[in-house]
């Protein structure tokens, strides 16, 4: 597969290899600029073990093999919930060469240190003509050695690209990995002009991975480029453009509505709209105030030789009016005093809830067609939009909290079915947040097939299970 012969240019060799990497990652960055919004960028490095075990069919090269130090970095761009594409660069290492026909003296040598190499007639030094090489051995130095021992090293470096399929998907949490692609094998050698064909084929891999909600995640993989290289590693990436994690809480559960738990609500049954303590249950209504009479100053006492014709106790040249009937109280102006009626007791004083409760039945319900790609959490093109109105909605009244429930039909397995319904409840929630609706005020949660609202025996029922919820309440 691979063959010895006599040193090319390496540095020439290098810039020649990064060529197709260099268009394929331009081509990605364009491809990212083109798909803002539907996508992630992503970039890492890792660090590991590789293990390099040459094939060299010459004779006179004696090398070594084993395990040594590598590095690697890579560029990747996350086309869906499952596919990404990714450019990478690794630096594996170098084995230890070195050239026998130097170091057993098997090379004569000229007048000036030149010669024939291996006792080979006719094969001369490739410097000559330059430094003062002869095609008779007079000067120069001898081919495929250094000047001291003939010992060098052979470095080897890949470049690549590779498409990536994550099972379940590239989401937060653990995920495995295949990844399959194209890529150069090159190596150079130090201390020798020696050098190796470079080997252009197919390379791939296997990992783990553990995805942060703040897009960090910790990979551990095995990259398989040749028979004659391989590496593992363990490496750290970063994905741009995740929002910040909302804050994961249990669904509340609360029979009553009255905004108090039912692990800590005392009367689980309170009354719709009444009014209650940090209990649950319900608050007394105040005392209403005692109602007050208003009642005429005491008339001075008259002289009763002064006349009074209705007989009120008030005189006449004081008296405005002089026909009050007999025995009605009067006041000191001698008109009749209003009978007190006692005003109704009021209403009593219910403590109610701030918010309008039409307005949080409102935001309560099904978001119909807030739909998903298959098998995926990622969000559809009409769902962005509805959303886009349920976050304005949400904005405009600031009181209200929302939790986001998913639930999916039967179809599958069950764990997996409540995960998806988790993630898909996320994927609602994070873009309300990017839509500028607080975090805070959002909660979610996945009940997978748990709560059907339809059979699941037909196609229709199965849609309707198949949904995201949104349940409202104040803050």
């Amino acid at each position: 597969m691979h063959s010895g012969k006599k040193s090319g240019n390496p540095a020439q060799k290098l810039i020649l290899s990064m060529i197709p990497l260099s268009v394929a990652v331009m081509s990605l960055l364009f491809y990212t600029d083109a798909q803002a919004g539907d996508g992630e960028l992503y970039a890492g490095f890792g660090i590991g073990a590789s293990n390099l075990d040459p094939e060299i069919d010459d004779a006179n090269i004696n090398y070594g093999d084993g395990t040594f130090t590598g590095y690697k970095v890579f560029l990747g761009y996350d086309l869906s919930n499952n596919f990404s594409v990714e450019g990478m660069f690794a630096d594996l290492g170098h084995v230890e060469i070195e050239d026998t026909s130097i170091t057993n003296g098997n090379v004569t040598a000229g007048a000036g240190g030149g010669g024939n190499v291996n006792n080979q007639p006719g094969l001369q030094d490739p410097n000559f003509p330059f430094g003062g090489n002869t095609p008779d051995g007079s000067g120069g130095a001898v081919a495929g050695a250094n000047a001291t021992n003939g010992k060098g090293q052979l470095d080897y470096r890949v470049f690549g690209l590779q498409g990536i399929y994550q099972f379940p998907n590239n989401l937060p949490g653990f995920s495995a990995f295949g990844k399959l692609g194209i890529g150069q094998l090159s190596t150079s050698a130090n201390g020798l002009s020696f050098e190796k064909d470079d080997v252009s084929g197919v390379i791939g891999g296997l990992g783990v991975e553990y995805q942060m909600l703040n897009g960090f995640s910790i990979r551990g993989e095995y990259d398989y480029y040749d028979k004659e290289a391989q590496l593992v590693s363990i490496d750290l990436l970063k994905r741009f453009g995740r929002p910040s994690a909302l804050p994961k809480k249990a669904v509340v559960i609360d029979i009553d509505n009255d905004g108090v738990d039912d692990s800590r609500d005392r009367c689980p049954n309170t009354r719709r709209g009444v009014g209650v303590g940090v209990n649950g249950c319900a608050l007394k209504a105040p005392t209403p105030p005692a109602v007050l009479t208003s009642k005429a100053p005491p008339l001075p006492k008259q002289d009763p030789l002064v006349f009074d014709v209705d007989a009120d106790g008030v005189i006449d040249n004081l008296d405005l009016c002089l026909n009050t009937p007999a025995a009605t109280p009067v006041d000191n102006r001698g008109c009749a005093i209003p009978t007190q009626v006692a005003a109704p007791a009021p209403e009593p004083v219910v403590v109610t809830e701030v918010y309008q409760q039409n307005v949080v039945d409102q935001f309560t319900g099904i978001l119909e067609g807030v739909n998903f790609h298959v098998g995926s959490s990622r969000l559809t093109g009409e769902a962005k939009s509805i959303l886009n109105t349920v976050a304005a909605n949400l904005n405009q009244y600031a009181e209200i909290r929302a939790t986001i429930i998913g639930h999916t039909d039967d179809s599958g397995n069950t764990a997996a079915n409540k995960s998806l319904s988790e993630k898909r409840a996320m994927a609602v929630a994070q873009y309300l947040a990017e839509q500028g609706v607080d975090p805070s005020r959002m909660r979610y949660a996945g009940k997978g097939e748990e709560e059907p609202i339809s059979s699941n025996t037909t196609e229709a029922g199965r849609s309707k299970n198949r949904r995201v919820e949104l349940i409202a309440e104040e803050l």
